[in-house]
C-alpha cells in the first residue's frame, strides 16, 4: 500500500463506479423506463471512476476529487445508484478522500504529551499572532508565554508530561477518644471519622 495517498478512499470510489456504470449498463441494454435514465448513470459512473483514478494519481487534490465522486455517487441515484450500492460506496470513498491528511493524522505534527499533535506555533496571549512555540517572550509585543516544562524544545527529548490526577495522600489516623478503633481525618468536612462509630466528632 503506497504511503501518502487515500487508498482506502480510493477503493471505496472505484468498487462504488463500478457498480453505477456496470448497473446502469444493465439498465441500458433491459430497456424499460429506467433505460431512460441510464445514460445519466453511464455519465456518472464514468465520471465516479475517473475522480477515483485522481484521488489515487493526485493525492494533493483529495478535496476535488473526492467532492467530485460524493456529488456524482449522489447524482446516480436517478438510475438507482448502482442498486444503491454504488451510491453508498461512492459516497463513502469520496468522504474517506476528503478527510484524508497527506502526513497522517493533523498533517503529520508532532506527537506531544498525551499524544496531542503539537502546532509549531502558539497564539501570544497579548497581542493575538502567532509565534513560535519555544518563545518564552512574544517578540512583537513582549508578553511573557511561559513553556511547559513538558513541552518538546528543539534538540531535546520531550520529558513526561505531568500525571492527570495526583495520587492520593496517605490518611491520617489517630486513636478514636470514644473507642479503640483508628480515626481519621476527613479534610473536606474538617473534623475526624471513626469508621466503627460511624460517627465525626
Amino acid at each position: 500500500m503506497p504511503p501518502g495517498r487515500p487508498v482506502l478512499g480510493f477503493i471505496f470510489i472505484l468498487i462504488g463506479g463500478i457498480f453505477v456504470l456496470l448497473s446502469s449498463l444493465f439498465f441500458l441494454v433491459a430497456g424499460g423506463f429506467l433505460g431512460f435514465l441510464a445514460p445519466v448513470g453511464v455519465l456518472c459512473g464514468t465520471i465516479i471512476l475517473v475522480s477515483a483514478v485522481f484521488v489515487y494519481r493526485r493525492p494533493l487534490q483529495h478535496v476535488a476529487w473526492g467532492t467530485m465522486a460524493i456529488v456524482f455517487g449522489c447524482a446516480s441515484v436517478v438510475n438507482l445508484g448502482g442498486f444503491l450500492v454504488g451510491m453508498t460506496l461512492a459516497v463513502i470513498g469520496g468522504a474517506i478522500a476528503v478527510s484524508w491528511q497527506p502526513g497522517g493524522s493533523r498533517g503529520g505534527l508532532p506527537a506531544g504529551p498525551y499524544g496531542v499533535p503539537v502546532a509549531p506555533y502558539r497564539m501570544c496571549m497579548g497581542c493575538g499572532r502567532w509565534i513560535p512555540w519555544a518563545y518564552n517572550i512574544c517578540p512583537l509585543c513582549g508578553t511573557a508565554a511561559p513553556v511547559a516544562a513538558w513541552a518538546p524544545r528543539e534538540g531535546q527529548p520531550p520529558s513526561v508530561p505531568p500525571p492527570v490526577f495526583a495520587p492520593t495522600p496517605p490518611a491520617v489516623t489517630a486513636p478514636c477518644p470514644t473507642c479503640a478503633a483508628k480515626a481519621e481525618w476527613v479534610p473536606m468536612a474538617a473534623q475526624w471519622y471513626c469508621p466503627a462509630e460511624r460517627r465525626y466528632f
